[in-house]
């Protein structure tokens, strides 16, 4: 081999070991930008140094709509990378194109110059002149939020107190707590992690919840215990990303970022309402910040205890009320169900529950306004995972609110899943009646000849403390021949009755037949508790 070529593959070993040097691939020799996977995607004079970059080579935009050219964009223009449909600052009234363009202390956001918000910090030096750190935030020596500033303190600033020294929110002179290694770096440092950071502390260590029935919610109060020489900052709190939602953060420190002074703490709260049985892990998940000391995640474990080898029993519905009903009339019947909620859960036991026999009780003497159907006279047993179940009727025997209440004895455990023996159900409606009224009832013509007419008259009244219009009468059964004709000389057909109001109106029937003609009129008005009064009359021709 000469030594020509020797020096050619010798500079283009050197090239290649340049290239791979670089930090995942962002520079190559033509000055362009480049994702880790080695895609060029534009000039480092036209990329959006503010856009960060993903370690799969992927933008935090979204990627339907980035683009490195106009080509990129069938419809748009190209700008930032990303597909728009106009040049953001096309607009007479922008001020600037990048933060460079606006004076100090203000940044470009949307084409305006903006006041850039405080810078976070932890020690003055981290803080422009002419400021200081105060609760986390660069703010200027004369803010009235600096409580150190005055004569009165041991310190107003950290550069009062040497070397290795901060002004701490006290005003007194603190050490500061450097981990080995770290002395010399402002960046927070994950590889300390917080298995170091052994001055804060958390009580209890763990969240455990004991056993909880569905629906019962609890409590748990956690100390946070700085006992750091420098202040820490919570940059977030939040439940583990595999925590159930039965979990709830109640009560947290506000505002997020909280900063936590050294030798202080603070209390907050987490609850938990199981909304179905079983085992719930999670989590309260601390992000943990100080700049230089630490940047860490802290996980506090969350469980409940189930109670083991435990029957449960559950009723649905757990109670019912029938509403509004006229009186002698029914409802549909509303089914009951018993569940043996065993299943594969070990948390409850897969045995029979037996139950029964079934009462229906009331204390105001209600019983017989309520019916029961399909119940059990007797003891059944219902298995594991399955269901037994009766059904119930409301039928008011007069006007009012009426209750009574279903017990169910069993043999299930007591816990915290099934908490008494017997169960009971409780049931109610109330009874109403119209407020038409109609006498007599019924009409009775009795026999009267074929071919003869005769006449009754029947008083209506209105019961009710309000006005009730009449809106006409009508026959159920539509008679031909005219064997009943409505005599209304007072058109009371279409009036309005006033409160406790009566008046009259005639029925005349007239027989075609030896036969019994029974019928129901109905008087239409705009009684809220019937629409259609039926009045029933009877009569037989001979």
């Amino acid at each position: 081999m000469g030594m020509k070529h020797f020096i050619v593959i010798l500079a283009s070993c050197l090239a290649f070991l340049f290239l791979c040097s670089c930090n995942d691939g962002l520079i190559n020799f033509s000055g362009t930008k480049k994702h880790a996977d080695g895609d060029s995607i534009d000039s480092l004079t036209e990329f959006d140094t503010d856009t960060p970059i993903n370690p799969d080579g992927d933008s935090e935009k979204e990627l339907d709509s980035f683009c490195t050219s106009n080509s990129d964009c069938p419809s748009q223009i190209c700008i930032n990378h990303e597909c728009r449909d106009s040049y953001p600052c096309d607009n007479p009234n922008y001020q600037c194109e990048a933060t460079s363009d606006c004076s100090m202390d203000f940044i470009c956001e949307d084409c305006l110059c903006v006041e850039a918000p405080p810078k976070a910090c932890f020690f003055d030096d981290e803080c422009k002149e002419n400021e200081v750190c105060v609760n986390g935030y660069c703010k200027p020596y004369d803010d009235p939020a600096n409580p150190c500033y005055g004569d009165g303190p041991e310190c107003n600033e950290d550069r009062e107190c040497g070397s290795g020294w901060y002004c701490g929110d006290s005003c007194i002179c603190i050490q500061k707590d450097i981990p080995d290694g770290d002395k010399e770096s402002d960046e927070p440092v994950e590889e300390h992690g917080c298995d170091n950071l052994v001055c804060l502390s958390f009580t209890p260590p763990n969240l455990i919840w004991g056993a909880l029935g569905v629906g019962q919610k609890e409590s748990k109060r956690l100390l946070i215990d700085n006992q750091c020489a420098y202040p820490l900052q919570l940059l977030n709190i939040a439940l583990g990303i595999n925590t159930s939602s039965e979990y709830e953060l109640v009560q947290v420190p506000s505002p997020i970022p909280y900063t936590l002074d050294s030798k202080s703490n603070l209390w907050m709260s987490v609850s938990f309402e199981p909304d179905t049985l079983g085992l719930r892990r999670g989590s309260t998940d601390f992000t943990i910040y100080a700049p230089g000391l630490v940047y860490c995640t802290v996980q506090l474990a969350m469980t409940n205890t189930p109670l083991p080898g435990k029957t449960e029993i559950k009723i649905t519905p757990e109670h019912n009320d029938f509403g509004t009903l006229l009186i002698d009339s029914g409802t549909k019947p509303v089914s009951f169900c018993i569940n043996n909620n065993a299943d594969a859960d070990a948390t409850i036991s897969r045995k029979p529950i037996i139950v029964g026999p079934m009462q229906l009780i009331s204390d105001s003497g209600d019983e017989a306004n309520f019916y029961l159907e399909d119940a059990f006279p007797d003891t059944v047993s219902v298995p594991p995972g399955e269901s037994k179940c009766f059904r119930v009727l409301f039928t008011p025997t007069s006007i009012g609110y009426k209750e009574a209440k279903i017990i169910i004895p069993h043999n299930a455990d007591i816990s915290a899943y099934t908490p008494k023996n017997p169960l009971e159900i409780p049931i109610s409606g109330t009874g109403t009646a119209p407020c038409l009224q109609a006498s007599p009832s019924p009409l009775a013509f009795g026999y009267v000849l074929v071919g003869q007419t005769e006449m009754q008259w029947v008083n209506i009244c209105n019961t009710c403390n309000r006005n009730i219009t009449l809106c006409g009468f009508s026959w159920l059964m539509y008679p031909k021949d005219d064997i009943y004709t409505i005599y209304d000389p007072n058109n009371i057909s279409k009036a309005t009755f006033s409160s406790q109001e009566c008046n009259d109106f005639g029925v005349l029937f007239s027989p075609a037949k030896r036969q019994s003609y029974n019928e129901t009129l109905l008087i239409c008005s705009d009684d809220p508790n019937q629409k259609s009064f039926r009045y029933e009359i009877t009569a037989t021709g001979y």
